[in-house]
């Protein structure tokens, strides 16, 4: 069998000399830096011309990486079409909407009908074309993104969920017009020469749905586009891919219409196969593991995944473009008999330090979870934590110190751009010295997760070091100001994270939380996601999530609101958080009446002082006792805190007035 005989067959359940390994495109990319730079083809080029975007697509097969075909490379073609602003990003990150359309549902008539014969419609349409016309039996996977998600992409998601609860009628009206328009792409791509076609709905899990809705609108919609599809051919092959935990849905996913159905990490295909008996399923091999693992992992996985009962062997959603090829090839190596044969596992007699990362933007919450991991007793003895502060002022790390655990503190700016040396020197000092079995790495708030990462592959090189946890917190009150006023900075933490933790759920609603989910996921398809209430968490669920996101086991908290879908990026020099954000700090011994701070943090939001996004320090109060302060824009914070030698500040944002912030403080 070559490699489209033996996909189409076991999409209609026949028998076949074994199993395929595909990854569709699309939503879930399969394109990875590496790749890029061997072939010369680069985003955002390869988006926006056919001819690049098919060569690219081959060379995925022609590398060894998967069994197939795939465009396009994103999933913001149907919104921008509809008349969404788009951001073609880069090399190291994939497109994305910044403009939306609409303000309401009801606004529907105002979006553009999509076009095959234009824009970027047109270059996936030329180059499935091209990609016919190689021949060579290597199946073409076209891809389209679900109703829902291209809904989403054209108004603001959280008066989107709002409306389709309170504007109902409209709503249909609405995704009707959206879903007719999305038909026209698939039945092109249909037309062009694809074998079959990928659906991806992201924002349509039942997470944020739930059954009702998720039965009124993601299947309603989905079945309606699937059936407009097989108008041109009605046995025409389609793959849904439905993301989040199903539990909640599992009667309703059933009605949907596809051959075969792809799901997140997340999802245990043992537990899913009981409720989809007949189905065909695809999956669902970690991305982030196929990211940030090594070569016997991913094959230990790939067998795993086989012997759950799957039908395809895929990642579980697309591929973070720093993924090792070795990587992707190794599970070509469990699949295929004649290398499999002579695979044998290999045991290190030591175990590798695990590295984890509590990243975070600016008054997240960071270091509240790290002594929340530390004070559950879960992690075991020799821990060690590095802290990356910006600027010159250590606060979180006095924070800390009553752990009593090794602390070695690295001050200032962008590790990557500026400190990799120094970071990569804690890093081995640490493991000489002390010989932990644990390091936590506390990023400085205006940096990029991926300088840290991109750090620990280096030294990985000659270090025994596992990146263990690479976790997030995401501020659910701030989220939205910090992705419009950061872009990168912010969307860089999310994107590559494998762990996000939602700080401050009990601080609003659950219709917004599920809004913040839903927006994370688009950004971050492959992390779990914890937005459990912080005073009802502790340190073993946290850890018990982590495993799950590593070894694909059926971990989830808050109430099923976990997800595992992702693309990442590689790090990008263009700018660094020295030169994007304003740093102030200062010493002083001045006492301060509760009421006095108080009044000055609340007027910290006044514009008159720059945009402030972060203070935080410790200060004597009227008693002479010290207290603690945070402040972020959305609330401040004063507690009691431990005994110090002397007040300190720090404030951080953007074009910050130094001088009238100093007298605010005098």
């Amino acid at each position: 069998m070559n490699s489209r005989e033996r996909l189409l067959s076991a999409l209609k359940g026949n028998k076949v000399d074994r199993l395929p390994c595909i990854c569709p495109g699309g939503m879930m990319n399969m394109i990875i830096t590496e790749l890029m730079e061997r072939t010369g083809i680069m985003w955002p080029d390869a988006h926006i011309d056919a001819n690049k975007m098919a060569d690219l697509a081959a060379a995925v097969y022609e590398y060894g990486m998967f069994e197939n075909y795939g465009v396009p490379f994103c999933m913001t073609i149907e919104a921008e079409a509809m008349g969404a602003g788009i951001d073609m990003g880069s090399k190291i990150f994939e497109p994305h909407v910044v403009d939306y359309v609409i303000d309401s549902v009801s606004e529907y008539n105002k979006l553009k009908a999509l076009d095959v014969n234009s824009g970027r419609a047109k270059v996936t349409i030329d180059a499935i074309s091209i990609l016919n016309n190689k021949g060579g039996g290597v199946p073409i996977v076209g891809n389209l993104s679900g109703p829902i998600s291209v809904a989403s992409s054209l108004m603001e998601p959280v008066t989107y969920y709002k409306e389709l609860r309170r504007k109902r009628e409209d709503s249909h009206k609405f995704m009707e017009f959206v879903t007719e328009q999305i038909i026209k792409f698939g039945q092109a791509q249909v037309e062009a020469g694809a074998d079959l076609i990928t659906i991806s709905d992201p924002s349509g899990t039942g997470e944020i749905l739930g059954p009702k809705y998720f039965e009124e609108y993601a299947v309603k919609y989905l079945n309606m586009l699937i059936d407009g599809i097989r108008e041109v051919d009605k046995d025409f092959p389609i793959i849904v891919h439905i993301c989040g935990q199903m539990r909640s849905v599992y009667s309703q996913i059933n009605e949907l219409k596809a051959d075969a159905f792809s799901f997140d990490a997340v999802v245990n295909i043992k537990e899913i196969r009981k409720h989809m008996e007949d189905k065909i399923l695809m999956g669902n091999i970690s991305s982030f593991a196929l990211q940030s693992a090594n070569e016997e992992k991913i094959k230990k996985m790939t067998e795993n995944a086989i012997n759950s009962g799957i039908n395809i062997v895929s990642p579980a959603c697309g591929l973070g473009t720093q993924s090792p090829m070795k990587n992707i090839q190794a599970i070509l190596i469990m699949i295929i008999p004649k290398i499999n044969c002579c695979f044998k596992l290999k045991r290190e007699a030591k175990m590798a330090v695990k590295i984890d990362i509590v990243s975070g933007f600016l008054g997240a919450g960071k270091t509240t979870m790290i002594k929340k991991l530390l004070g559950g007793e879960v992690l075991g003895d020799g821990i060690a934590i590095i802290e990356n502060e910006f600027g010159d002022i250590s606060i979180d790390s006095n924070r800390l110190e009553e752990s009593g655990i090794e602390i070695k503190e690295i001050s200032s700016g962008c590790i990557c751009c500026t400190l990799s040396g120094d970071f990569q020197k804690a890093i081995k000092e640490l493991i000489k010295e002390h010989n932990p079995n644990r390091i936590i790495i506390e990023p400085t708030g205006v940096g990029r997760l991926t300088d840290i990462i991109s750090i620990i592959n280096v030294i990985k090189e000659s270090e025994d070091i596992e990146l263990n946890m690479a976790m997030t917190i995401v501020d659910v009150l701030e989220f939205e100001d910090f992705i419009d006023v950061f872009g990168d900075f912010f969307i860089d933490q999310i994107q590559y994270a494998n762990i996000i933790a939602i700080s401050k759920t009990q601080l609003t609603d659950e219709l917004r939380v599920n809004s913040v989910i839903g927006s994370i996921r688009k950004i971050n398809s492959n992390a779990n996601i914890i937005a459990t209430p912080w005073d009802e968490l502790e340190a073993r669920d946290i850890l018990d999530v982590v495993k799950s996101s590593i070894l694909n086991e059926d971990t989830c908290l808050y109430d099923g609101h976990c997800c595992n879908h992702g693309h990442h990026h590689d790090h990008n020099h263009e700018d660094d958080s020295a030169n994007t954000f304003d740093y102030y700090s200062f010493e002083t011994m001045k006492i301060y009446s509760h009421e006095e701070l108080a009044y000055i943090l609340s007027s910290l939001k006044n514009p008159i002082y720059g945009k402030v996004l972060r203070a935080k320090g410790f200060l004597l109060d009227a008693d002479r006792k010290w207290v603690d302060f945070d402040f972020t824009p959305s609330n401040y914070d004063i507690r009691k805190g431990r005994v110090k030698t002397i007040g300190q500040v720090a404030v951080i944002g953007k074009d910050l007035n130094i001088n009238s912030i100093r007298n605010l403080f005098d």
